[in-house]
């Protein structure tokens, strides 16, 4: 951290007699500042006496990540290969504490053994601070026309060059509307979309799977954060994605596969905000939770799946005054309670773009107690349930 933060507060710099370049002093004193300005960056440093330290960032800032061939130096970070940084967490060490532009952070399809933790970055307008990670492609076809689908019935697009049973739970890329889907399924060269494909147009299509892959990633009183095309596989003492203290993230396209089983893939709580777009969550089958949204937050899932394989337990709760808002097709599939609403919750179903479907849960589909609400469950898709719905009304829960 800068060692006088009233430095943060400088809008203009002009005429201030500040030294800058793209390559740091190599002898400053302590508290010495610099305006660093290698590509994609005009940076305010302020040496502490160690390390030279982002006060405030002046415009957009663009960083680059690579594990295999970056630098964990402050001059890198402006470009490919060598000119990369080598870590996600240093590259957010390095953004100001506060920006005058958007941020992103590019990271290439690498596995990075990290846990990240974003905190104390700061926007003086309606920016972002964007973690841009990068798909890897499975398969194409050309010239495909998709089925749309309708309200209960999910979009499907069929083609000879798809591999039979390859590509459940992978991200089709439709390239003429430019947007993504989760495949629920696939059955022969037919795949079948979360929700509803984008348009009949005939058109290109990408499958990809993960291949920007981190550790974990927490945000801690952080709000206007994006994720790209990343996958987050936790670890034995940290969800997969942690989102606490007033925070807020929205996941575009996006992976949750812990691949440790004492650990949720997703937990939102203490007033904090979640999205899902085109996500996939899945929780192996050794434990029984996959998503907890807790303490006042609310998550919309939009045309999202998340998947558990077994387990004693909930796949999607919601619990303590928070909100879950499950749209656009989404698919809850398994667990003994496929979705949870207790202590004064609200579990909300939308059937824009696509009936949401609860299935496969060895008990109930959707339960509700202790003076909580599910709503809208006329445009649910409930298979495969032992009961698709149970409501608690000695302790004042409520379906409709």
């Amino acid at each position: 951290m800068p060692i006088d933060n009233t430095v943060a507060l400088l809008t203009d710099i002009t005429g201030s007699g500040i030294s800058t370049g793209a390559t740091v002093p190599g002898s400053p004193t302590t508290g010495e500042l610099f305006l660093h300005t290698p590509t994609g960056r005009k940076i305010l440093l302020q040496y502490d006496g160690t390390n030279w330290c982002p006060v405030r960032a002046y415009g957009s800032t663009t960083l680059y990540v690579n594990e295999t061939s970056g630098t964990d130096s402050i001059d890198k970070g402006s470009g490919t290969g060598t000119n990369a940084f080598a870590t996600v967490q240093y590259a957010v060490n390095q953004v100001a504490p506060v920006s005058s532009g958007d941020v992103i952070i590019y990271i290439t399809a690498e596995t990075y053994s990290e846990n990240v933790v974003i905190t104390g970055k700061s926007f003086d307008g309606d920016y972002t601070l964007l973690l841009s990670g990068t798909l890897t492609e499975e398969d194409s076809a050309t010239g495909v026309t998709p089925v749309v689908g309708a309200t209960s019935t999910q979009g499907t697009v069929t083609d000879a060059a798809f591999t039979s049973d390859a590509y459940d739970n992978f991200l089709c890329y439709f390239e003429t509307d430019a947007e993504y889907r989760v495949i629920d399924s696939q059955a022969s060269t037919t795949l079948t979309m979360v929700g509803l494909c984008p348009s009949a147009t005939s058109q290109d299509l990408t499958i990809y799977s993960a291949g920007t892959i981190i550790t974990t990633l927490t945000l801690i009183n952080q709000k206007q954060v994006e994720v790209f095309g990343c996958s987050f596989v936790a670890d034995s003492t940290t969800p997969a994605i942690n989102i606490t203290d007033h925070s807020s993230i929205t996941l575009t396209a996006c992976f949750g596969e812990p691949n440790d089983s004492t650990a949720y893939a997703v937990v939102v709580s203490d007033n904090s905000y979640l999205v899902t777009y085109y996500c996939m969550i899945e929780e192996p089958s050794t434990y029984s939770h996959n998503a907890s949204f807790r303490y006042n937050s609310h998550a919309t899932l939009y045309g999202s799946k998340f998947l558990i394989g077994g387990g004693s337990g909930t796949n999607v709760s919601t619990t303590y005054n928070s909100t879950l808002w499950v749209d656009f097709g989404t698919v809850i599939d398994g667990g003994q309670a496929a979705i949870s609403g207790s202590y004064s919750a609200t579990v909300q179903f939308d059937g824009g773009g696509g009936y949401p479907r609860v299935r496969n849960a060895t008990t109930y589909g959707l339960t509700i107690n202790f003076c909580s609400i599910g709503k809208g469950t006329g445009v649910v898709v409930f298979s495969g349930n032992g009961t698709d719905t149970y409501v608690v009304a000695a302790t004042f829960g409520y379906i409709s």
